[in-house]
């Protein structure tokens, strides 16, 4: 894996920040708190998450909000990482969803436990899934806390050899000794199962030959009652046929007194057809009458013109008048067009002669101000002053920059002379130590606020030369402006009075046009209502011609009328008569029906005789075909329980075979398998553990020198310092020696972990303060370690000035006020 970039906002003492990280040696160097190793917690919670990590640490006080944006690489391969912190209502700070990675310019948003998962899986780490745990791979071999550097020689054995194993890709041999001795004490009692489940095969056997015993007899007895059954269904057949005669007899006699009582239905609606035909020929008779009446009763006037001759002078006349009418309506609307017409032009003239006054007013207010502004000239060149002004605001950033700069290291050399120590490594510092920087500084940071108050007096001045000529431009502009403007207003003024002349003329024209309009309006109107008075006697010679013509239709009407009722009531007196004729004709033929029904009482007696004798053998045979049916239950349930015993025998036989095939299995996973795999492991780490002591003695006698000193690990990897051939606790080291033996640990991990992986090489070693207590001799010893590991990209924190000319690129860290920079 190699860090390309890191993107931050809101993180501790970073506001928004990016920092590209190329190949080779990086060294992060700043004061102490300026925010160094904030980069390196950012890095690990990109990959990572939280972990054990409380959210509240990362996020940036009196934000809500934040994120880190991670790239980097693996086999050549570049990937995206980003996540988000938030702070919740109740002051708690969490991991939002906004989470993702971007792997082949394809984004895919994770949950926070989904994207640790997905990271491990690129990086070819062998860690539980957990959302809640750090990567122990990543802080052993690859980055560790500038607090945690010391503790890895004080984990529990067992915790630093399972973190080891995993780091080795070796777990996999305990996983799978593991994973056979489960298997083995799952066989085991899958053994003692199937052994118990073979128990009481005798038994079984036993019982099947009982049951078979018992069916032979239930099947003899069912055939028994079979026998009878087969009787009693022959004297239900011979039953059931007499009954189908007797029914047949009884449904013969029902139809012919059926169709009896058909005849009695359609004698009884005749009767009824008859009755209605002779209510309808009184009804008929009595409308003759009626009519008869009304045809003597019908008078009318006749009005001396016909009916055609009336109309036609009505529609004259309309005609006439609608002309009339409609000559006015046009000539009102000329009128009304006209009238209009003048409305307009006198708006037209009002606002004609306002407009003109308007235009007078402005013009003389223009050229007032034309008079007011005078010759305008501009003075200096503007784009010159303006490259000017740009320079010296460059120049006072600059200058501001190398102030705070300066302010800080006067701050930090007035501390050191305060405390009397170094507050990194803890090193005595004497009074006057830095005394001559201090002068120095303060001599540079007096010159440099000089230079800063100058530049800024000049600023001041260019401005207000600036300030002046864009005065005179924009009275110049001005001018100009109200030239065109007044140039304007005087072609409109010539323009307008034109248009006054002409409206007037357009007036005088239009009023004669309106006298004469209504006068011939008046004229059409007299003409109106003589015609509306001829119209109103004609309408009334109408009227009497249509009611002559209405009484003549009606009289006709009538005489139709009787005529057609006078042969309705013919035709119903025949009608009467052969109802009458075709009642008798029923009456006769319904005497033979008392007699039928008679006999069709005797048929029925004689079918429910039979219907009760059958049921009898019904239920009879309904008996027997319990008794049938419950020996049958009786066979089937024998037959599952035959076959289940039988199954159960198999079942038995089958658990027997299985049992003894098992404990074969166990015999030799115990005896051959396990042992295997134990001695493989044995002989992995045996070789692992001696490569990683050469490494750890090479990077220690690199580091101290003192060959009265040695180190080692046990078969746990625990670190062993010996002194003259006798080991010694690690507490009583120095300071100095302590980090060596962290460092050197630190250094043989990464350097075996890098030779054993057949995959994914760790390909960037961060150092977090790796050299706590170390002498100038150490540090530059240090330097020539690493530059012998030949890392891709080795990362640096440190304060340590001596490191710089081991670094291929420098950056420092600033912190100011309470938000950190980056300058590389």
């Amino acid at each position: 894996m190699k860090i390309l970039s890191l993107e931050m906002k809101n993180i501790r003492s970073y506001v928004e920040e990016r920092i590209d990280f190329p190949e080779g040696n990086i060294l992060f160097e700043g004061d102490i708190g300026s925010g160094k190793s904030t980069i390196l917690m950012a890095v690990e919670f990109a990959l990572f998450g939280l972990g054990d990590t409380r959210g509240d640490s990362l996020l940036r006080v009196g934000e809500d909000r934040g994120s880190v944006t991670l790239r980097f690489s693996v086999d050549g391969k570049e990937y995206e990482v980003h996540r988000e912190l938030e702070r919740s209502k109740r002051g708690g700070v969490q991991q939002t969803g906004n989470s993702y990675i971007v792997a082949d310019g394809r984004k895919q948003v994770l949950s926070a436990t989904e994207l640790r998962s997905k990271v491990i899986e690129i990086l070819g780490f062998n860690e539980p899934q957990s959302s809640r745990s750090r990567s122990l791979i990543f802080r052993y071999a690859v980055f560790t806390p500038q607090e945690e550097m010391k503790n890895i020689l004080s984990l529990r054995q067992d915790e630093r050899l399972q973190t080891l194993r995993r780091a080795f890709h070796i777990e996999d041999y305990k996983i799978a000794r593991d994973n056979a001795e489960y298997v083995k004490r799952a066989l085991d009692l899958e053994r003692q199962a199937e052994e118990t489940l073979s128990k009481g095969l005798e038994e079984r056997q036993r019982e099947i030959g009982d049951l078979k015993e018992r069916k032979g007899e239930l099947e003899r007895s069912l055939q028994k009652v079979r026998s009878e059954m087969e009787a009693l269904n022959e004297r239900l057949r011979a039953i059931m046929e007499d009954e189908t005669m007797a029914d047949s007899a009884l449904r013969e006699v029902s139809d012919r007194i059926s169709k009896l009582e058909q005849l009695g239905d359609s004698k009884k609606r005749i009767e009824a057809e008859l009755r209605k035909l002779e209510d309808d020929r009184r009804k008929a008779a009595e409308e003759i009458r009626r009519l008869e009446r009304k045809k003597g009763e019908v008078v009318a006037e006749d009005p001396g013109i016909g009916l055609e001759e009336a109309r036609a002078r009505e529609d004259e006349i309309n005609r006439r008048l609608k002309a009339v009418t409609e000559e006015i309506a046009s000539l009102d609307g000329e009128r009304r067009a006209v009238e209009a017409r003048i409305k307009g032009k006198q708006d037209a003239l009002r606002k004609d002669e306002e407009r003109l006054s308007r235009i007078r007013s402005t013009r003389s207010e223009i050229q007032g101000r034309l008079e007011g502004l005078g010759a305008v000239e501009i003075e200096g060149d503007e784009s010159e002053l303006n490259s000017r002004l740009r320079e010296i605001e460059r120049d006072i950033d600059r200058a501001t920059l190398e102030i705070g700069t300066l302010s800080n290291q006067i701050e930090n050399f007035r501390r050191l002379e305060e405390t009397g120590v170094c507050p990194t490594c803890r090193r005595p510092v004497s009074r006057g130590e830095y005394e001559s920087e201090r002068v120095r500084h303060q001599d540079e940071l007096k010159k440099a606020e000089e230079k800063r108050d100058a530049l800024r007096a000049e600023k001041d001045e260019i401005s207000r030369r600036l300030d002046s000529i864009r005065e005179m431009r924009m009275k110049l502009g001005e001018r100009r402006h109200l030239e065109e403007q007044l140039e304007v207003y005087r072609e409109q003024e010539k323009e307008v009075s034109r248009e006054i002349g002409e409206i007037r003329d357009e007036l005088e024209k239009y009023s004669g046009e309106l006298e004469r309009l209504r006068s011939e309006i008046e004229k059409r109107g007299e003409e109106k209502r003589s015609l509306e008075d001829n119209l109103r006697d004609a309408e009334g010679k109408v009227r009497a011609a249509m009611n002559y013509q209405r009484a003549m239709s009606e009289v006709r009407e009538i005489s139709a009328r009787l005529e057609s009722l006078e042969v309705e009531v013919r035709r119903m007196d025949e009608q009467i008569k052969a109802k009458r004729e075709e009642i008798e004709r029923y009456a006769a033929d319904l005497q033979p029906l008392e007699n039928l029904r008679l006999e069709r009482v005797r048929r029925e007696k004689e079918l429910q005789d039979l219907r009760d004798r059958e049921r009898s053998t019904v239920g009879a045979i309904r008996e027997l075909t319990g008794t049938i049916s419950s020996k049958e239950t009786e066979m089937a349930s024998l037959d599952r329980e035959i076959q289940r015993a039988q199954s159960e025998l198999d079942e038995r036989v089958a658990h027997r075979d299985r049992a003894r095939k098992i404990g074969s299995i166990v015999t030799w996973i115990e005896g051959f398998f396990i042992p295997a795999v134990e001695s493989i492991e044995k002989q992995v780490m045996y070789a692992l553990n001696q490569e990683f002591n050469h490494h750890l003695r090479r990077w220690f006698s690199t580091l101290v020198d003192d060959h009265s000193k040695d180190i080692r690990v046990d078969e746990s990897f625990t670190p062993i310092v010996e002194q003259d051939g006798f080991e010694m606790d690690v507490n009583y080291l120095s300071g100095g020696e302590k980090t060596s033996v962290a460092l050197s640990y630190r250094l043989a991990l990464n350097t075996l972990v890098r030779s054993t992986s057949t995959t994914r090489k760790p390909d960037t070693l961060i150092l977090d303060e790796p050299t706590d207590g170390f002498s100038i001799q150490q540090l530059y010893r240090m330097r020539d370690i690493l530059m012998q590991m030949n890392i891709p990209q080795i990362i640096i924190v440190s304060h340590e000035n001596e490191l710089e000319s081991f670094a291929d690129h420098i950056v420092r860290v600033m912190k100011e006020g309470d938000v950190s920079r980056v300058i590389v």
